[in-house]
């Protein structure tokens, strides 16, 4: 939950869910400060089959393909953090996608009929996990937080402000 107003609550992806980039940019780390090691590893595998210029050309691909898998890592999940914007307010839920063009989807507290949760081991290990929402009509999820901080904690929040609106009841005037 990062900004908060009066009865509005912006949420982003949370950045412990990024494990799997996080291990492509360790691995782009390695790669690109230690390419000696990497091609002494491949000799070592490989010892009768490597001359001179196939040891400079891996050295310097291995130095490369390093560069370029920091850059891919770091550059996804920059994407996905501003690119993702949720929307939590006493009226509405909504998910904003998009950095140049913006797609919204908003759901009615008063027409949400499940919230669901959504977490594997790993997420559960770090505190993510998707929260979907559901409205009365619809066969599939209208809503979807992804890679949200505690989704437990959203789940309870939403279904407390549910019970915080009134039901209006249409009564025979007869």
């Amino acid at each position: 939950m990062k900004i908060s107003t009066k009865n509005t609550v912006y949420f982003r992806p949370a950045i412990r869910s990024f494990l799997r980039e996080l291990t492509f940019f360790c691995l782009g780390l390695i790669m690109y400060l230690f390419p000696l090691t990497m091609l002494h590893w491949f000799i070592f595998y490989f010892p009768d089959d490597v001359n001179m210029s196939i040891q400079k050309l891996i050295f310097v691909f291995t130095h490369y393909i390093g560069l370029a898998l920091m850059f891919w890592a770091s550059l996804l999940v920059c994407v996905v953090i501003l690119a993702n914007r949720y929307k939590l307010t006493s009226e509405y839920v909504e998910s904003a996608w998009g950095i140049i063009a913006r797609k919204t989807a908003r759901v009615e507290l008063s027409s949400i009929r499940t919230v669901n949760v959504n977490q594997g081991i790993i997420e559960r290990l770090l505190g993510v996990g998707a929260i979907s929402f559901s409205s009365a009509g619809t066969a599939g999820q209208d809503v979807t937080f992804t890679r949200i901080k505690y989704p437990l904690k959203l789940q309870a929040l939403v279904n407390l402000k549910r019970q915080e609106i009134p039901q209006y009841r249409y009564q025979d005037s007869r």
